[in-house]
């Protein structure tokens, strides 16, 4: 057997009732028999529990209205007889200024947050994950607004670990409700959920895929800057990772990264046609479907 590791290290966080009340979680995997959970505080225990073999699940410790007593170095060590691992945290005055301040705020609201996860196949192979509870504070007024969306300045603040950390500020996207010719309010909200899910796809692909292709990039020498993603700009069709895939011809970087074509070897690129209007010597050829518009250029 393998011995136990820790997964999350321990995080802080306010109990939801606003009560004073603090609990410090953490978690461990690689559980392979019954075992057992101890927290200490200064190198004196304070509490200690039982741990059944493949149960993965958080561990967590309760201080009751937290206060100046209650600062320290805490542990939270899992054993058994394949070995043991120890998780530590810092309960300092300025964590407990931190914790305390965000349950003085007001304005905030219940979210769920599921984050997009991506596996090998970029394109092809993500899901969301599991759901996170937490609340939000978001301005009232919106600072970006497009056809489809209003742009917020929001901030974490409690929740949503270990992905985000509380007072971690974020752009949060409004879609606006698209009223699809039903009079059924429950298949109204599934279809805007559903157009919402699909542009945070869209945008979330994009945006992995340009760290990826940054990252093969930055060590090619005469390369050259290494485009920054930013989001897309103005109205970007639902179906932009799709025509991407199925437009894209390698140009001299793709071959300095050592990429290969996305389209069919089969296929050749449709020959240009020269019209009135001046066409620039360092224009690119995008092969387009015989019964579509060309798609409009997108910067990223």
């Amino acid at each position: 057997g393998k011995a136990p590791v820790l997964l999350k290290r321990i995080q802080a966080e306010m109990a939801p009732e606003h009560s004073g009340n603090i609990k410090l979680s953490c978690q461990f995997s690689e559980i392979h028999e019954d075992s057992t959970v101890c927290w200490t505080k200064d190198s004196k225990s304070i509490a200690q529990a039982k741990k059944s073999a493949g149960d993965n699940s958080s561990v967590s410790l309760a201080i009751v209205q937290a206060g100046q007593k209650d600062q320290g170095l805490y542990y939270c060590c899992l054993k058994n007889s394949y070995g043991k691992v120890t998780a530590e945290f810092n309960l300092t005055a300025e964590v407990l200024k931190q914790l305390s301040s965000h349950t003085e705020y007001r304005g905030c609201e219940e979210i769920e947050f599921s984050q997009l996860i991506f596996k090998e196949d970029v394109f092809n192979d993500s899901y969301f994950g599991d759901h996170l509870r937490g609340q939000i504070s978001t301005e009232e007024l919106h600072f970006g607004e497009g056809v489809h969306r209003k742009a917020f300045r929001s901030k974490v603040m409690q929740g949503l670990m270990p992905v985000f950390q509380p007072g971690h500020a974020c752009v949060l996207k409004v879609h606006n409700a698209v009223a699809h010719g039903t009079r059924n309010n429950d298949e109204l909200v599934q279809r805007n959920y559903k157009l919402a899910a699909q542009e945070c796809y869209v945008q979330n692909t994009a945006r992995y895929y340009a760290k990826i292709y940054a990252a093969e990039a930055q060590p090619l020498e005469g390369f050259g800057e290494v485009p920054e993603y930013k989001g897309f700009k103005g109205n970007c069709s639902m179906t932009f990772i799709d025509q991407f895939r199925a437009l894209h011809q390698c140009n001299k970087y793709c071959k300095m990264l050592g990429l290969k074509s996305l389209q069919n070897n089969s296929q050749k690129p449709k020959k240009p046609i020269v019209g009135k209007g001046r066409v620039p010597t360092n224009a690119t050829q995008v092969k387009t479907p015989e019964s579509e518009t060309p798609p409009a250029e997108r910067k990223t």
